[in-house]
């Protein structure tokens, strides 16, 4: 099975996403490391509770949007592999009644880890071109010595290289389990399955507008799109509550 770039280019939230995390949390992450070289340099009593709490927040902010940011991506991936899935039934079941295994049909869906991988490289990329002007905003009233930047290649290893590993892997194994399906159920034409309701109850469905119809049976039928919507916003007013809290407590950097 061969799936095509017009599949992969929907992805594109992934990798928007991703690059959103691997860059917040490389700037961080990297701005961690670099000023715990200077602790033996620090002598003020002022100046060392700075730098606990800047060592503190780049920890919660790595953590928090992180780990939100991963947990989102998750579900982004389930839904698209589920989608491309429901839209190319018929594919999948001549496959399998060809004599293709589940396993080597999901072995394809490895290229859709491309799309975290994209999408990290580019946040990786972006952080470092970013770090001159957060460095100097953590540290714009000079509490702490000055603080020089280092490549680390452990952040390039978590954040670029085992992602698309999980990601690649995550695709498979959930492909691998949606494609548990009997062959008839994929050849099976989804116009020809239609549900016999009585009656009484077609009669009073009329009654009911277009519009309430469409969202009832939208509820009903995508209710994994229904979590990740409700999930998103969820993420989404964490982030923004978090950014008011660094913005008033920090830098306008932190905000951002």
């Amino acid at each position: 099975m061969l799936i095509g770039i017009k599949s992969t280019s929907k992805l594109i939230g992934i990798s928007i996403v991703s690059c959103c995390a691997v860059l917040v949390c490389t700037m961080f992450l990297n701005f961690y490391f670099d000023i715990q070289s200077i602790e033996s340099e620090i002598t003020s009593e002022l100046s060392m509770v700075f730098y606990n709490a800047q060592v503190s927040t780049a920890k919660v902010v790595c953590l928090v949007s992180g780990g939100c940011l991963l947990i989102t991506l998750v579900v982004m991936l389930m839904f698209y592999i589920k989608h491309y899935i429901d839209t190319h039934k018929k594919e999948l079941g001549i496959l399998k009644a060809l004599g293709y295994s589940n396993l080597k049909i999901a072995k394809n869906f490895w290229v859709f880890g491309i799309s975290a991988f994209i999408g990290t490289v580019i946040g990786f990329s972006g952080a470092f071109l970013l770090m001159p002007k957060f460095y100097a905003l953590q540290n714009e009233d000079n509490m702490l010595p000055e603080i020089a930047i280092h490549f680390h290649p452990t952040i390039l290893l978590y954040f670029v290289v085992l992602p698309t590993i999980f990601f690649s892997v995550l695709s498979i194994g959930y492909a691998w389990y949606k494609l548990h399906t009997p062959v008839l159920l994929f050849l099976k034409d989804n116009l020809q399955v239609t549900a016999k309701l009585p009656r009484h109850r077609t009669e009073k469905n009329r009654e009911v507008s277009f519009i309430g119809d469409l969202k009832k049976n939208t509820l009903k039928s995508k209710k994994s799109l229904v979590f990740f919507i409700i999930f998103a916003s969820f993420c989404f007013s964490a982030m923004t509550q978090m950014s008011f809290s660094m913005k008033d407590l920090s830098s306008e950097m932190m905000g951002q």
